[in-house]
């Protein structure tokens, strides 16, 4: 990936993309604990309450789906434009999404590098994950902070 840029998590958009240790919906139902594996994933939906900022989250995979249903693919360009390998097949799991509320304990740092979708793109994966959101197939997993013993990254610092 190319270096991108650093913002505050305050500030991530629908359509930017970052790393962070994303759950899935089927580690969230079995009694192993799940992976907190980081992988990269885009902000789909924000909303702010009394409380603060809440993100959705989908994950971003090389990984094929059984049902292809369940997956945007991400077009060469914009795979190129955000620094990915335009070569390697890449799509977002748009049934699967974590709901991270910003708390001074949430599992996404305080600075963040990411990087952008185009605006074009992010409008069509909002409307995708809209429209399986609305006929109940997304899979929510409200997270919650990973213990400090059990975090698999470092606190991140950039240049």
């Amino acid at each position: 990936m190319n270096k991108g840029f650093v913002k505050r998590r305050e500030l991530l958009m629908p359509g930017d993309l970052f790393v962070y240790p994303f759950v899935w919906s089927w580690e969230e139902v079995t009694e192993k604990p799940p992976s907190f594996k980081m992988r990269p994933v885009v902000v789909v939906q924000k909303a702010k309450d009394e409380n603060g900022y809440i993100l959705g989250l989908v994950p971003v995979t090389t990984q094929p789906a059984r049902d292809p249903s369940e997956r945007m693919i991400v077009p060469y360009l914009e795979r190129a434009d955000v620094g990915m390998d335009p070569k390697r097949a890449q799509s977002i799991a748009i049934r699967d999404m974590n709901i991270e509320r910003l708390t001074e304990d949430s599992n996404i740092h305080k600075m963040v590098r990411c990087w952008s979708f185009s605006s074009t793109f992010t409008t069509k994966l909002q409307r995708e994950f809209k429209e399986e959101f609305d006929t109940g197939l997304v899979r929510l997993c409200m997270r919650r902070p990973i213990p400090v013993e059990l975090r698999n990254d470092n606190e991140v610092t950039y240049d």
